[in-house]
């Protein structure tokens, strides 16, 4: 994406292929506050910008006929989970992981 682009280049990451270990430390740590500032360019997933991913979740609040728990890409189809924090810190979240993420991240 354009965001991890620059965060890259700005590391001085040139090729994230050949980076090692000892590159990641270069890159700043990654908030809550920036991944929401940035959310549509972070996205790599066509169609998935910080509205839709806000309308999804509100269809699921207010039990809309028809809400789906998955959300699709209008534009490759693929289907995307949407998690949110309650925002006590002072900042709500807002996080996609689609299907591979989570059964891998679930054993």
């Amino acid at each position: 994406s354009s965001f991890w682009r620059r965060r890259l280049d700005t590391a001085g990451i040139v090729d994230p292929s050949a980076a090692e270990a000892g590159d990641l430390r270069r890159l700043p740590p990654l908030t809550k506050d920036d991944v929401m500032e940035h959310w549509d360019e972070i996205s790599t997933v066509p169609g998935m910008t910080r509205q839709a991913a806000e309308a999804h979740l509100a269809s699921l609040r207010d039990s809309r006929p028809g809400s789906m728990t998955a959300w699709h890409s209008p534009i490759t189809g693929e289907e995307v989970m949407f998690f949110a924090t309650g925002g006590s810190s002072g900042c709500r979240g807002l996080f996609a992981w689609d299907w591979d993420h989570l059964t891998k991240s679930a054993l």
